[in-house]
């Protein structure tokens, strides 16, 4: 997937944007927000592939706002690790030297 679409997620629609090549870093916007208050990040990393999407009821999304984990469960079942090449999440605050 490149550019701009929308998928079913249990049920309801949401937006989508896939941009740039590799593994993806997927980025989730805080609320009442939607996926362009990622855009300013991604300008920032040209080339790299990032994957946004609009939470449920924000944005072009449909239905009504659902809890952070109900949402999470929704979107990882649809692009699941293993299948967007997704690489474990690494903080660099904690990273040993």
């Amino acid at each position: 997937m490149s550019g701009t679409s929308e998928v079913t997620v249990r049920g309801y629609r949401t937006r989508i944007v896939d941009e740039g090549r590799g593994a993806p870093m997927l980025l989730v916007h805080g609320t009442p927000l939607d996926l362009t208050s990622w855009d300013g990040v991604v300008a920032a990393l040209p080339g790299r592939r990032t994957v946004r999407y609009d939470v449920r009821g924000h944005g072009a999304a449909e239905g009504s706002p659902v809890s952070w984990p109900a949402c999470s469960t929704g979107m990882t079942e649809r692009h699941s690790p293993t299948t967007c090449g997704v690489h474990p999440f690494v903080d660099p605050a904690r990273r040993s030297s």
